[in-house]
């Protein structure tokens, strides 16, 4: 198992690279590894039974980059489906009314 920060040799077209591992990214069902280069290019592997292969589908490796850096640019968007903070406006707002169960409680009686 890879984890951010890690680094690895791989061989690519002949040459070989020594690279750094910046991120995961699940895309499609199918999870990546993205590393860095000595030069700071990007490149993709997929994670396959504790080995990463090089992707050299050009067009998917493209649709996973953008991927990335829109939830790079924009990270709240990844934490679900919440308009700003509807959510904790609703949880802080939920039980004012409500009775935590069907019995009436009374400060002064004997239990």
């Amino acid at each position: 198992m890879f984890s951010l920060g890690d680094y690895f040799t791989k061989e690519i077209s002949g040459n070989s690279y020594d690279f750094e591992i910046i991120d995961t990214v699940t895309y499609e069902g199918e999870d990546y590894t993205l590393a860095d280069n000595e030069e700071g290019e990007t490149f993709i592997f997929v994670n396959e039974d504790d080995d990463l292969t090089y992707l050299d589908d050009l067009n998917l490796t493209d649709e996973i980059l953008d991927f990335w850096r829109y939830y790079q640019d924009n990270p709240l968007d990844s934490i679900g489906d919440w308009e700003e903070d509807e959510y904790y406006d609703r949880e802080d707002t939920l039980n004012t009314s409500q009775c935590f169960d069907n019995e009436n409680y009374d400060e002064f009686s004997d239990y």
